[in-house]
């Protein structure tokens, strides 16, 4: 009789999708997705004609995703995406037509789809002016983990930018505080849109601190999490300890009256980066999605987790 009820009380504390889901491979032309009966888990978009590579949609298995992809504000939000803002002053963000600006080229795609449902993705990015060769360079190496059997699934992301033969300059929008200093100014790298029928967000950071526009606070890791759908999602953003100004300034843009939930972690909030001749930078982050509502005590299990599995 215990047996009995413990296995029905293990069965109702597992996902339905864990019981009956099957995952496969979708490769489509410039995509490759992950599904799970019938519906994407994740998905990567790199056709050329894109303004950026992406992940869009995103989801836990079976349950709301989690992404969108130029929404009618902002056009230049793709999903999942890594974006510089400003690279020797030309923007690379913006896709405003009839602008000057930076164009974000990519080659060398190289998608490695698993039996156990994990995924490398490889690329090589370029960056720069209109008909100009590159002045930087970045190779891209991102590893998918397969769902466990709560959903839970991982992306470790890892860029390494090098200036190509002369010096370049990152930077951003001004913050409050400086020249023409703008209250949504400091953005640019790796970033998350998520989509508008998330609500009742909370955000933790490692440390145990809450809140809703923490923009500018420093943490090595931060917590985004909300309802979709009757469903408690949630999405962790890890900064590796050597990456450029970690612990990382974050920037968090939170609207509730118009669904615009968007962040990043902005190694650029706080002044520019100079790049010298043929120097590189490398920045690594590990993204989970997940089921439920995750406090500070789990995400810096998720955090010490993540560095862990770096040195061995």
């Amino acid at each position: 009789m215990f047996l009995r009820v413990l296995i029905s009380l293990l069965f109702l504390t597992t996902p339905i999708w864990a019981q009956t889901t099957s995952l496969e491979w979708r490769i489509g032309e410039g995509t490759v997705s992950l599904t799970s009966r019938g519906e994407i888990v994740w998905q990567f978009q790199y056709a050329s004609t894109l303004p950026k590579p992406m992940f869009h949609p995103v989801s836990v298995p079976g349950g709301p995703v989690l992404t969108v992809d130029s929404p009618s504000d902002h056009r230049w939000h793709h999903g999942f995406w890594f974006a510089w803002k400003y690279i020797n002053g030309l923007n690379y963000w913006e896709e405003r037509e009839g602008e000057p600006r930076g164009l974000t080229t990519w080659r060398n795609v190289n998608v490695e789809t698993r039996p156990d449902f994990t995924a490398h993705i490889s690329l090589d990015v370029d960056y720069h002016p209109l008909e100009k060769p590159a002045v930087l360079a970045e190779r891209r190496e991102i590893t998918v983990s397969a769902p466990d059997q709560f959903g839970r699934y991982h992306f470790d992301w890892q860029s390494t930018f090098a200036a190509c033969g002369t010096p370049v300059e990152l930077n951003r929008t001004p913050i409050v505080g400086e020249p023409k200093g703008m209250s949504w100014g400091g953005y640019a790298g790796l970033s998350w849109r998520f989509s508008q029928h998330l609500t009742n967000w909370q955000v933790t950071f490692a440390g145990g601190d809450t809140a809703i526009s923490p923009t500018g606070r420093r943490a090595a890791a931060l917590e985004v999490n909300g309802s979709a759908m009757g469903e408690e999602v949630g999405v962790a953003f890890l900064d590796h300890p050597k990456n450029l100004n970690s612990p990382s300034p974050w920037h968090l843009v939170a609207q509730t009256r118009n669904s615009f939930l968007f962040a990043q972690p902005a190694i650029l909030y706080y002044g520019p980066h100079v790049l010298a001749a043929n120097q590189s930078l490398v920045l690594r982050y590990r993204v989970i999605v997940h089921s439920g509502r995750w406090n500070a005590v789990q995400l810096q299990q998720a955090l010490e987790e993540f560095i862990r599995s770096d040195r061995k």
